[in-house]
């Protein structure tokens, strides 16, 4: 789509098409403060790409987290957590989540949207990205108990290695 070329979405700038991702077109585009990606042609138009993520780890910094009283709990530290898995480089967690592409949704871009979304967490339990989601967002996650969460890690393990081995 040569329309897309030199739009604006947010702060990025499309350069020039790039090939695929999945079944979309893909595009180069250049941040604002410099950085360049390939940024799949629906997630700009539907506003879900809208700048690079050094610059979406720098904004979830500067944000005034207004945490409504509940920044000493369990759901605040999950809120954060995530956020640091997926903009953080240094974070430990980073390879597993922003390396692999997984972001935040704008709303989770705050606390009150997360808390919005999801409210309190339930005692015993952890946010759970859906298998295969790259987009920690209200559609994809839900509170699960931690053995739950065993249970489904181990059958889908059990399914890729019989889906792999040969009958």
């Amino acid at each position: 789509m040569k329309k897309m070329i030199a739009r604006k979405f947010g702060k990025w700038k499309v350069i020039r098409e790039s090939g695929r991702k999945g079944r979309s077109i893909a595009y180069l585009c250049e941040c604002e403060c410099g950085q360049e990606s390939i940024v799949a042609g629906p997630a700009l138009r539907a506003g879900r790409s809208l700048q690079c993520n050094k610059c979406k780890w720098k904004n979830f910094k500067k944000i005034n987290t207004k945490c409504m009283g509940l920044s000493k709990t369990p759901t605040y530290d999950i809120w954060r957590s995530l956020l640091r898995k997926c903009y953080e480089i240094k974070n430990r967690d980073f390879h597993k989540y922003g390396a692999k592409g997984i972001t935040v949704c704008e709303k989770w871009s705050t606390f009150k949207g997360f808390y919005d979304d999801m409210g309190l967490r339930p005692e015993k339990h952890v946010l759970h990205l859906m298998f295969g989601s790259t987009c920690f967002n209200k559609e994809n996650c839900k509170w699960i108990t931690a053995s739950n969460l065993h249970h489904l890690i181990m059958k889908k393990k059990c399914d890729e290695y019989r889906n792999t081995s040969p009958s």
